[in-house]
């Protein structure tokens, strides 16, 4: 639709209006000629419009304010320095009192870190003299547990050689009594061999005697 067109500067249009601002950037008078050998050459019935055009759009920018005069400047500036100057003072009292705060803190901290670290040793004192009195019950234990094991052991062989001697001591009981038996019938077989001689005689004795 012809109402909704948006218009596209040519590349003749943006030349020419390169140029009038360049002429008016310089301080020259901005007309069709000064435009032409501005841009080396040109038509003048192509170069008419497009001036008009850019006069017709610079007419239509807002005018630009008027330079700041040169006291107004400079008492700028110096209220600028003055309130710099504050604020830096101020600024630097803060600073200054932040860093004595921190300071302050800082060596609350380190002491707080010194009474730490010296807790913190005496508690691995205590905890190596623990661990010394653990080491001292553990070797403790072992050599009782190894004192024990061998008491045991000596109270198991103790009971095996008291076995042992009850076993030979019934044996020998019975050896002797075997042997004391044997004794007694070989003594009994001596006596009656000393006996049997002797009961002989007696015959011959009553007889003399009857004989008498």
């Amino acid at each position: 639709m012809e109402g909704c067109r948006h218009d596209t500067p040519s590349p003749d249009m943006l030349r020419s209006h390169e140029a009038a601002a360049a002429l008016l950037a310089r301080s020259e008078k901005v007309a069709a000629d000064a435009v032409r050998r501005e841009l080396g050459g040109g038509s003048m019935r192509d170069i008419l419009p497009l001036l008009r055009t850019w006069r017709s759009q610079k007419a239509a920018t807002p005018a630009e304010l008027p330079a700041v005069p040169a006291r107004v400047a400079e008492a700028a500036q110096r209220f600028t320095a003055e309130l710099w100057a504050a604020a830096q003072t101020q600024s630097m009292e803060v600073v200054n009192s932040e860093r004595a705060a921190c300071a302050a803190r800082c060596g609350e901290a380190e002491a707080e870190r010194d009474e730490a670290l010296t807790a913190l040793g005496r508690a691995e004192e205590d905890a190596d003299a623990l661990r010394a009195d653990l080491r001292a019950v553990r070797d403790q234990l072992a050599q009782a547990q190894k004192a024990e094991a061998v008491s045991a052991a000596e109270a198991k062989n103790s009971l095996a050689q008291l076995a042992q001697a009850q076993v030979e001591l019934e044996a020998a009981r019975a050896a002797a009594a075997t042997d004391v038996k044997s004794q007694l019938e070989e003594m009994r077989k001596q006596i009656d061999a000393l006996a049997s001689p002797l009961a002989k005689p007696t015959a011959p004795a009553s007889r003399r005697a009857k004989k008498e």
